[in-house]
């Protein structure tokens, strides 16, 4: 008896008829062949006999028991065997056989070709093959099987005798030297076989194996044949995650078609080690085979591990929380849970990314306003964060508030932040209060200290393109960070674009907003900064500097706008030692392109300088240079504005370019400037130092 749930018969006769049948959304569960005798019957859930083209989608074939392919079988009986079949997005389990001759307990195709992806064959019995059986016996066309980002995993072949057949995947093509597998992306593990191969056989030496990549295939007959560098195999402990090699129990795992699927856990071999490239003629899917997106690179076999769900890194345990040492970040599901959990941010705690992340998801987050700063107002991030030289690229945040925001958003002094890219990050902040933001921190270190505490380390943080943009009373804006107190910066850098829309009083800096107490190095800003605010300062690497802050080796090559009055400078916006001790600002540059209208206060390097009431030379510049472009108002090459009545800085061996400034003129000084020769109080005075060509350059 053959197809006892469905039987499809073309009476019309053989041959390439364009006849077809099509299968979606269904499921074929119980049907039994009871004929035990009927040796060469076929299927007991389905049966296609000499029809051209099965469709068969998002369905489920379960708990069959017959003959040739319990769940789904099919054949043609020309010797042309024109019969083709496509399955995508369904999974086959727990179908068995009744008689000792049967084969394929989940699928017997013998046909012209096979297309097989995103779909689950499991713990299927079979006499010969217990997954799947494609068989290209008889047929004079070539044969062409494709299997892309199938799981055959659990299943038996029970037959004691003999090695014909295996117990999860058997190719057979005895008749056309031309018969064609492709397979890529492919688990087929776990299978088991009372003789032969567990795994997987291709009997025939007509029959051409073209691994493809990215396969895991632990045992079988023929195993040379999966070759590729790319693919794996032999026994897996970690197959489907840290220490798990058994195969996992069947489940819905929130799909949306309406199949279940093997899951993959964190640490499984099969996660990202795929490839989204074409398995020969046939594309890898977007999808996994329960509708979800495939992020990243893709991972193997049916199933795509979900990594937007917040999940505690693998190694929390072994590591007595994140204590004895860092806990791995390896998945945006791991990066989610770290700024779900305020309290793995305390000063014990320290983290190491292991790999790039995708943080695309995080605009699906929190009803579109997305990621959730690690560290607020409240709980003050206080830990450390190694990123291990790799990326996150993707950051979304959208969203009116008045907590510091960034990847991180307040972090505490004797935090360490390190080594970690941002790329492509799109930030829009508005807000009603003084808040500062940026790209990486929002605002670190503590805003009342004198630079005697704690400090906060941050280096190699690079800013890889993105965009922030601010709007409302948003105060203190940077592409590293808005606002920064007590600490170090070295090596970091941005090539990011930002944007205030606001009126606050405030500063905004290619890099760093505003910096008090501050030891910055080897750091640079190469992105676009564009204010429409008269009440903020405007820097090309910091907006403001101010109390105890020292810069060496640093520059801006950045292009900065503002058409609505207040200050730019270059390189810095404004300074302000506060009588707390030196700013010094020493062996830097700036070629930032600046473009202005007439009311704007612009210095090719600074913009504005104030105050020290007890009458010391407080603000130091030695060895820097300004040969940027200036375009509309300008107050000078160097310098902007100094302040009376208290206004002293100190320039040494540093110029500007009066060509490209388009500026013979040194500033507007209502206070004192004083240079290695002479004191200078007039506010008109023109202070040039003569270069060779106009410039010089700074070796660092």
């Amino acid at each position: 008896m053959d197809g006892c749930g469905l039987w499809v018969s073309d009476t019309s006769g053989y041959g390439t008829n364009g006849d077809s049948a099509s299968i979606t959304g269904s499921t074929f569960d119980n049907n039994d062949n009871v004929d035990t005798g009927y040796i060469n019957g076929y299927g007991a859930a389905t049966y296609f006999l000499n029809v051209d083209n099965v469709t068969i989608d998002k369905s489920t074939f379960k708990n069959n028991h017959g003959n040739n392919g319990a769940g789904i079988s099919g054949r043609n009986s020309d010797v042309g065997n024109t019969a083709n079949l496509t399955v995508t997005n369904s999974t086959i389990h727990d179908n068995g056989i009744h008689t000792t001759w049967a084969s394929g307990g989940g699928l017997y195709w013998l046909g012209k070709s096979a297309t097989i992806s995103n779909s689950t064959f499991a713990n299927n019995i079979g006499t010969y093959v217990g997954g799947v059986f494609l068989n290209g016996l008889g047929n004079t066309a070539t044969t062409n099987y494709h299997l892309t980002n199938v799981t055959i995993a659990g299943n038996q072949r029970i037959r004691p005798t003999d090695t014909n057949g295996a117990g999860g995947l058997y190719a057979y093509d005895a008749s056309n030297p031309d018969g064609t597998l492709d397979i890529k992306n492919c688990i087929i593990a776990n299978n088991v076989s009372a003789s032969g191969a567990n795994d997987y056989v291709n009997s025939s030496a007509f029959f051409i194996v073209n691994d493809n990549g990215y396969n895991i295939v632990e045992t079988g007959t023929g195993i040379t044949e999966i070759n590729n560098p790319t693919s794996i195999t032999g026994d897996q402990a970690n197959l489907w995650g840290t220490g798990i090699s058994v195969t996992p129990t069947l489940a819905d795992n929130n799909t949306t078609s309406g199949t279940q699927t093997l899951k993959l856990l964190s640490g499984s071999i099969a996660i990202d080690a795929g490839n989204s490239a074409a398995n020969g003629s046939v594309s890898v899917p977007t999808v996994d085979q329960r509708g979800f997106a495939r992020s990243g690179s893709v991972d193997i076999g049916a199933y795509e591990l979900d990594q937007s769900v917040a999940a505690q890194p693998t190694n929390y345990a072994a590591t007595t929380s994140c204590t004895t040492a860092a806990c791995e970040i390896a998945t945006f599901g791991n990066l989610r849970w770290l700024s779900e959990n305020s309290g793995e941010w305390v000063n014990t705690k320290s983290y190491k990314q292991t790999t790039d992340i995708s943080a695309s998801y995080s605009s699906s987050l929190n009803g579109g306003e997305g990621w959730t700063p690690i560290g607020n107002s409240i709980n003050n991030f206080q830990g450390s964060y190694d990123g291990n030289n790799t990326t996150i690229s993707n950051l979304y945040i959208n969203r009116t508030t008045t907590e510091a925001q960034g990847l991180f958003g307040e972090v505490e002094q004797g935090s360490t932040i390190k080594d970690l890219t941002l790329q492509d990050a799109n930030i829009t902040v508005n807000s009603g209060s003084a808040i500062a933001i940026g790209i990486v921190i929002g605002k670190a270190g503590n805003e009342i200290g004198n630079g005697t505490g704690t400090t906060v380390a941050l280096s190699n943080l690079n800013i890889d393109g993105g965009t922030l943009t601010a709007s409302g009373s948003v105060a203190k804006v940077g592409a590293l960070i808005g606002g920064f107190y007590d600490g170090n910066i070295t090596n970091s850098h941005s090539t990011a674009t930002l944007e205030h829309t606001g009126t606050p009083v405030g500063a905004i800096g290619g890099l760093i907003g505003y910096a008090e107490f501050a030891n910055i190095s080897n750091s640079s800003s190469e992105g676009n900064v564009t204010k429409a605010t008269a009440n903020m300062t405007l820097g090309g690497f910091i907006g403001e500097l101010q109390a105890g802050s020292t810069i060496s080796q640093c520059y801006s090559n950045a292009t900065l706008k503002n058409t609505n009055g207040g200050f730019i400078g270059g390189f810095i916006g404004s300074l302000d030692d506060r009588n707390m001790g030196e700013l010094i600002i020493e062996d830097s540059y700036s070629r930032s392109n600046i473009i202005v209208t007439s009311d704007v206060k612009v210095g090719g390097f600074f913009s504005y300088a104030f105050y020290d009431t007890n009458g010391n030379y407080n603000t130091i510049f030695r060895r820097n240079y300004a040969a940027g472009t200036i375009t509309g108002g300008a107050l000078g090459g160097f310098g902007g504005l100094v302040t009376e009545p208290f206004g002293k800085i100190k320039i040494k061996d540093s110029f500007w370019d009066t060509v490209t400034t388009n500026e013979t003129f040194l500033g507007m000084y209502s206070g004192d400037v004083v240079n290695d020769l002479a004191l200078y109080g007039s506010p008109t005075t023109n202070y040039i130092i003569p270069q060779e060509n106009n410039t010089r350059k700074i070796n660092f």
